[in-house]
């Protein structure tokens, strides 16, 4: 067991489901995402690392080509914990136990020109003390990788762009990096899961903060 093991026993204690659904009574249906992080045992200065994809483009995905987590739609009663590891599996290629779980952080019913959607998200999180490799789905994924959370430290990846979505324009905060963006949902995931890290030791000594990645302004368009 590696030293950073015990500062994931104090993250499992610290994770708190936080129920934003707006309007739990009209979602139809759920997808499951799954955040992953782990550590490179031969490289440890590089830090704490975490589970990305590149979902495959496709006319019919609304998030076609956006950077994500493992994740996808949660079946007609299936457990919203079994299917986010189904999805790992299917998705990646990595089968994890149990004793990998940190647990479920976040519920987001999502949105659609200001108005809650009969559609949400669950979000969950795993530790597993050494890189795996992985095997991508071709149908669902273009890309894995291990994205360094040491990227979040670096002001130089952390901006705002403009983007379409909605019908409208909207200036957000994103995470670019090696060609990379990281925006909109998958921005809020970790905006929450750092929110919920806040005070707890990071690798290299500092800690996660609600100020590090600046506020994903839900649902707000500019002109």
């Amino acid at each position: 067991m590696v030293k950073h093991d015990s500062h994931f026993r104090n993250l499992k204690k610290a994770l708190k489901l936080r129920r934003f659904c707006p309007e739990p009574d009209i979602i139809e249906s759920w997808a499951a995402v799954h955040l992953i992080f782990s550590h490179d045992q031969k490289a440890l200065k590089d830090g704490l690392k975490l589970a990305m994809i590149r979902r495959t483009q496709k006319k019919e995905d609304p998030w076609s080509g956006h950077y994500a987590f493992p994740g996808g739609r949660v079946d007609e009663g299936e457990d919203l914990l079994k299917a986010a590891f189904r999805e790992t599996h299917e998705e990646v290629g990595l089968k994890l136990g149990q004793d990998t779980y940190l647990g479920e952080f976040l519920h987001m019913q999502l949105k659609l020109k200001g108005k809650n959607l009969p559609f949400a998200i669950s979000a969950h999180a795993s530790y597993i003390p050494n890189i795996m490799p992985f095997t991508p789905c071709p149908d669902e994924v273009d890309e894995a990788f291990w994205f360094s959370l040491n990227n979040i430290h670096n002001e130089a990846h952390l901006y705002e762009r403009k983007f379409k979505l909605s019908g409208g324009e909207y200036e957000l905060p994103c995470i670019s990096f090696s060609g990379h963006t990281i925006w909109g949902i998958s921005y809020m995931i970790l905006q929450e899961i750092f929110s919920q890290w806040e005070g707890l030791p990071y690798s290299d000594n500092s800690s996660f903060s609600k100020s590090i990645l600046p506020k994903y302004p839900y649902g707000r368009v500019q002109k």
